[in-house]
């Protein structure tokens, strides 16, 4: 494994963690949600990157689904751990950049990225036309 892979994991692992536990604080009773710390653990372990990758933008998405005050606070200990917000993980943030700049979705890794972030309300922060533009990008790679 190469470092940036190895630190790509780590973050995304770090990144999952910090979230979780956040939501385990305000339900310290779900027993789904420390099953999930486990997967993110054992996820890691493997060194499973696309599976990390999956897990953080669900885990994200989930976040999105807290009250507004608990997303302020919780983008307050993401800006100060990682310089983010809930809008997303960088490698997320940065597969939607390039497939912005090319203008198409070229696999369906790429089309479950741009369609997990349109579900999700991490996208408020994306203009309306940045948006349009990703629908109508799903809608041609859809055929």
């Amino acid at each position: 494994m190469n470092t940036n892979t190895s630190a790509e994991l780590t973050y995304l692992r770090d990144r999952s963690l910090l979230i979780i536990d956040f939501i385990i604080n305000l339900h310290p009773n779900n027993n789904s949600l420390i099953e999930v710390k486990s997967i993110i653990q054992t996820t890691f372990k493997k060194k499973d990157l696309r599976g990390m990758r999956h897990i953080s933008r669900d885990v994200n998405n989930w976040a999105s689904g807290l009250s507004n005050g608990e997303k302020t606070e919780l983008e307050e200990i993401l800006s100060k751990k990682f310089n983010e917000n809930l809008q997303g993980d960088k490698p997320t943030l940065n597969s939607l950049k390039l497939i912005l700049e090319k203008g198409e979705i070229n696999d369906s890794a790429e089309y479950k990225v741009v369609l997990d972030y349109l579900e999700s309300n991490s996208n408020l922060k994306r203009t309306d036309e940045e948006i349009l533009y990703l629908k109508k990008l799903l809608q041609k790679y859809e055929g």
